[in-house]
C-alpha cells in the first residue's frame, strides 16, 4: 500500500505537508507510514486515499454488487461511453462540456480527477473537419 500511496502522491504532485493539510493526518504519521515505520489508522488511510483521488467507496460498492450478483447496476459508465460513441462528435463534445461546466467549482479531489480525465476525452474528440473542437 505504501508504494501505491507514494505513486499517487507523485502523480498528483502532492507532498507530505500538503497531504497533511488536506486530510488532517499529521505529517509525522504520514512520514512514518511512507517510510514503513508504522501503520495508519483505517480512517486516516481512507482520508489519504480519498484526498489523492482514489474512490475506495466505489470499489467496495462494486465488490458488494458483484457478490450479490448485481454487477450490471454499476456499469453505467460503460453504458454512457457506448452511447456517446454512437453520437456525432459535436454531440459528444456538447455533452462533455455540459458535465464539465456543472462540476467546475467542485472541491472533491476525486471529482476533480474525473473532470480532468473528461476534459482529456473532450479534447480528443475530432469534428467533421478532423480538428479538435
Amino acid at each position: 500500500m505504501v508504494t501505491l500511496v507514494k505513486t499517487l502522491m507523485t502523480l498528483r504532485g502532492v507532498n507530505q505537508t500538503e497531504l497533511s493539510k488536506q486530510t488532517g493526518v499529521s505529517v509525522t504519521a504520514i512520514s512514518r507510514f511512507l517510510n514503513n515505520s508504522s501503520e495508519l489508522r483505517s480512517e486516516a488511510m481512507l482520508n489519504i486515499l480519498s484526498s489523492l483521488g482514489a474512490d475506495v467507496t466505489s470499489v467496495v460498492k462494486k465488490e458488494i454488487s458483484k457478490a450479490l450478483g448485481d454487477e450490471d447496476d454499476l456499469s453505467i459508465g460503460e453504458d454512457i461511453r457506448f452511447l456517446l460513441e454512437q453520437t456525432a462528435p459535436i454531440t459528444r463534445k456538447t455533452i462533455t462540456d455540459t458535465l464539465i461546466a456543472n462540476f467546475r467549482n467542485d472541491k472533491n479531489p476525486d471529482t476533480k480527477n474525473r473532470i480532468k480525465r473528461l476534459r482529456k476525452y473532450r479534447d480528443s474528440i475530432k469534428t467533421v473537419r478532423r480538428q479538435p473542437c
